[in-house]
């Protein structure tokens, strides 16, 4: 028997469960140790940091100053090199030297660009087809659907969806469970309104043994290649199998101790 836990209840339970525990105090935390000796060593081992402006491959314990770094760099930058201002600027103006002549189209006269000129009148001309084949034209989706090379037309998409949808929502008029036709192609999308109460079959999608009242609607659907099925249309939900506020019984108690003492 399915048993609850009413509001008296759970402050009992709560009242037994807090006489289990440690309080939380602010400020601490679960008492492990994550701050092993090895570390604790090596801080203790630390040592200042002395600042210097000459460095040997001996030192260990000192950095290089800010002011020799500058040095350094300036010693750096006027080494020369391929990856130096001096080298892809040389007249000092700001450019790359190399970007400088795309004005001119890299000394090319413009002559040089004629084929490729021609070619964007043809490829936007009447004689595209000159260049590419045409794309083809299908007329028949379901035969063509594994085709990427392809294209539809209106009347391929027409026929299409019409022979898609024809099979849906087909009102079929009302009645008795027992006057149910047989399962066939025929009948596919034909919407039946039951004019009794009914118990579903193995014939319907949601199984045999659902009880649903009259009124109730269900369609022929086809939920497998050549399987079919009737299928319950939302509207009523058999609640049968869920509990009543009557099956319920309050949890006692001595049976939460029995619980903590588990």
């Amino acid at each position: 028997m399915t048993k609850f836990i009413d509001n008296n209840g759970l402050l009992y339970f709560w009242s037994k469960l807090k006489d289990k525990f440690v309080a939380k105090q602010d400020g601490k935390g679960l008492s492990t140790n994550d701050y092993t000796t090895d570390e604790k060593n090596k801080l203790l081992s630390l040592s200042n940091i002395e600042i210097v402006d000459n460095l040997t491959s001996t030192d260990s314990t000192k950095a290089l100053s800010a002011n020799q770094g500058s040095v350094l760099l300036s010693k750096i930058e006027n080494s020369g090199g391929d990856m130096y201002t001096s080298v892809y600027d040389t007249n000092g103006n700001g450019k790359v030297d190399s970007a400088e002549n795309a004005d001119t189209l890299e000394n090319h006269p413009a002559s040089y660009f004629a084929a490729a000129d021609s070619l964007k009148q043809l490829a936007f001309s009447a004689e595209y087809s000159d260049i590419l084949n045409a794309p083809v034209i299908s007329t028949d989706i379901s035969a063509d659907a594994s085709a990427d090379d392809k294209t539809v037309s209106p009347k391929a998409v027409k026929t299409y969806v019409d022979a898609k949808t024809s099979s849906v929502f087909k009102p079929a008029g009302s009645i008795a469970f027992a006057q149910l036709p047989e399962l066939s192609s025929d009948v596919l999308g034909n919407v039946y309104n039951i004019t009794d109460d009914f118990t579903t079959t193995d014939s319907f999608l949601e199984g045999s043994g659902k009880s649903y009242p009259a009124g109730t609607n269900v369609v022929v659907c086809e939920p497998e290649s050549g399987v079919f099925k009737f299928d319950v249309l939302p509207g009523f939900i058999d609640l049968s199998s869920y509990y009543n506020t009557s099956n319920l019984v309050e949890l006692t108690n001595t049976e939460i101790d029995e619980i903590l003492a588990s």
